[in-house]
């Protein structure tokens, strides 16, 4: 609960207010621990969905599960480094459909990182679309990093991780401006980009956003990231 407080917060802080366009949700409550999360996430907004690429083989191990013990709150998702090839290892959450004409797209969530090393395969989590550009974000060798081209070419810091400590991330993609901005919260600490141009943005016809977490190439290890409450939307949460 006091995460969905905090995020109501930083929202305010952030951003202008006004009424709520919720495009996904999914805090994982309503799944069964033990297995992977449910593609359909119970709930508002209907017609998000959730897309995990081992499912196109029953041979490949799912690297999803939702737990109780050891959640962030309630219950949560954890994404494990399997030894499986990185192109099955990918998860996607897909919002419902979105108002491309829509001023400004949220993403948000609360993570937790467990068991990296300087060893441990980048973790990339890439927010928004083909049609909109992409914001991507990549942990590894002890640090969150933004990529500054939008295609995974060019990585700057942005500041370090602390293994076991929950974080916030906020992602806002300016529509208008062709913009983005990216805020973590880590305990006490607060790393802060933006806003700054999208780099990647073809015109195209999709009519959703993405969410993509994905450990990349094929190493493996013990890691894993534990992630809750996560939502898209075009409009600040009423508060």
């Amino acid at each position: 609960m006091k995460y969905v407080k905090i995020f109501f917060v930083l929202m305010a802080v952030l951003f202008c207010s006004c009424s709520s366009s919720l495009l996904f949700h999914d805090d994982f409550d309503s799944d069964v621990a033990g297995r992977p999360p449910l593609r359909n996430p119970p709930g508002d907004p209907v017609g998000d969905m959730i897309y995990i690429a081992s499912d196109l083989s029953e041979a490949i191990p799912n690297p999803t599960e939702v737990i109780s013990t050891g959640a962030i709150t309630g219950q949560s998702l954890r994404y494990s480094n399997l030894d499986i090839l990185y192109l099955v290892r990918e998860v996607r959450f897909f919002s419902k459909e979105i108002t491309r004409t829509a001023p400004n797209y949220w993403a948000s969530w609360v993570g937790r990182l467990q068991n990296f090393t300087n060893a441990t395969a980048p973790l990339d989590l890439v927010f928004g679309s083909n049609e909109l550009g992409v914001v991507w974000l990549r942990i590894t060798d002890g640090q969150f990093f933004i990529d500054t081209a939008g295609h995974g070419a060019a990585f700057e810091p942005i500041g370090r991780y602390s293994p076991g400590t929950d974080h916030t991330i906020i992602i806002r993609i300016d529509n208008r401006a062709r913009t983005y901005g990216v805020v973590i919260f880590q305990g006490s600490e607060t790393f802060r980009i933006g806003p700054r141009p999208l780099r990647s943005r073809p015109e195209d016809k999709e009519r959703t956003l993405t969410l993509t977490m994905r450990f990349s190439g094929d190493l493996h290890s013990s890691a894993s990231y534990v992630i809750d409450d996560i939502n898209m939307s075009e409009e600040e949460p009423e508060r």
